[in-house]
């Protein structure tokens, strides 16, 4: 151990365990409580003077900060600040949240317990392994996206000194190679259907091109008959907000459509359950109709 006598017992420990050497240091922060942290293990590649340099940096910020032990942070526990706080600010959907908040809840379980300074890069590693086991590679790249990110806001709020999932190896996704239908298999396919819904649903797709969530949101209010015109309002982002032309034969279905369902309101779903509106709807159940389109 190497005390300075100046520095109020300041000093680097060097420790001899189970799994190899250890290093520490020990110094008193502006309050006068004495601080005891682990600094790393030699296996890792800390040795003496990565000790001394962190030592010298605590001191300094102590003199110059009037820094003081921080009390235990869990992960989990910042983990759900860092989820609420940057919904928030975000403005995230409530799907988005829906996937964030399962993601960090996966996160919780391996790493939860965990102090927020304690977790290593090895953890993160560790997590990724055991995650390939559960998940698809892609799943486990979003899990890594939010994980970086939750210990990003940590740096930056000088919670943490670095980001153990900064360099951590993503699991490589394979791309899909996706088969464009052409214009006579679209024909055999709609032919096909014998449910309208979901032939409607089918030909949407096909003709305008809008993701499967923007379509299960779709509400009535968002089309327009008369001037033959869907506007996409409910998207995962800002530039997915847009207005799309209909077709003759798209708007005709549309119309059908429209004959077809109980429910007509204007918060109402177009594509929802035969005898309920369906969850999210503005409506409390009960098949009304507007009277206009």
């Amino acid at each position: 151990m190497q005390q300075d006598p100046n520095r109020h017992g300041a000093a680097v420990i060097r420790y001899q365990g189970k799994r190899g050497v250890v290093w520490r240091i020990k110094y008193r922060d502006a309050t006068g409580q004495q601080v005891m942290e682990t600094v790393g293990a030699e296996r890792d590649g800390v040795t003496e003077k990565k000790a001394e340099a962190e030592l010298r940096e605590r001191l300094v910020r102590v003199e110059r900060k009037g820094y003081r032990r921080p009390q235990r942070l869990t992960f989990a526990i910042y983990a759900e600040t860092w989820l609420e706080e940057a919904g928030r600010r975000r403005g995230w959907k409530p799907g988005s949240v829906k996937t964030y908040s399962n993601v960090v809840g996966h996160l919780k379980d391996e790493l939860g317990p965990m102090t927020l300074g304690s977790v290593r890069p090895r953890d993160v590693a560790d997590y990724t392994r055991q995650a390939l086991d559960r998940f698809a590679p892609k799943t486990v790249q979003l899990h890594l996206n939010v994980l970086f990110d939750i210990f990003k806001s940590a740096k930056a709020e000088e919670l943490i000194e670095s980001n153990p999932a900064e360099g951590a190896e993503r699991p490589k996704v394979r791309r899909k190679r996706w088969r464009i239908l052409q214009p006579a298999e679209v024909a055999r396919v709609l032919k096909a259907f014998e449910d309208e819904q979901a032939r409607t649903m089918f030909l949407l797709l096909m003709l305008t091109g809008i993701r499967r969530f923007e379509l299960r949101v779709l509400r009535w209010r968002d089309v327009s008959l008369v001037e033959n015109v869907l506007r996409v309002v409910e998207s995962k982002s800002e530039e997915g907000e847009r207005a799309i032309a209909l077709s003759p034969i798209l708007a005709d279905a549309l119309a059908d459509r429209y004959r077809r369902t109980a429910y007509k309101g204007d918060g109402d779903l177009v594509f929802c359950h035969p005898e309920r509106v369906g969850q999210g709807s503005a409506r409390s159940g009960s098949p009304t109709s507007s009277g206009r389109r």
